[in-house]
């Protein structure tokens, strides 16, 4: 997969690496929002030395510069979506294993 930007990187207590990709600055508009973000997944233990991590993304495509994150309760995760003023909350179904999303704050 082709990467136009990692910005931010928070890990979580298992070793995973979530990050934001801002996607293509120069054509971010509305109606061509490619921002997302990403989890890579810790090889798991007796893996062969030099192991990359898998890579899911968590949102995929159409965030408006998706930039910091953090924590936020029991394994919520807050965004900052910068072009759009707002910050989103990403919550893991444990159940399903998706992620749902939200708006967790919008400013003027």
């Amino acid at each position: 997969r082709k990467f136009n930007g990692p910005n931010h990187v928070l890990p979580d207590s298992q070793g995973n690496v979530f990050f934001t990709d801002s996607g293509e600055l120069r054509h971010c508009t509305a109606g061509r929002l490619s921002g997302s973000v990403f989890v890579a997944t810790a090889p798991p233990p007796g893996s062969a030395p030099g192991a990359h991590p898998e890579v899911t993304p968590i949102i995929d495509g159409g965030l408006a510069y998706p930039s910091a994150m953090a924590w936020i309760g029991v394994g919520d995760l807050l965004i900052c979506e910068s072009f759009l003023n707002r910050i989103l909350r990403a919550q893991l179904d444990r159940e399903t294993g998706e992620w749902r999303v939200g708006i967790f704050a919008r400013f003027q």
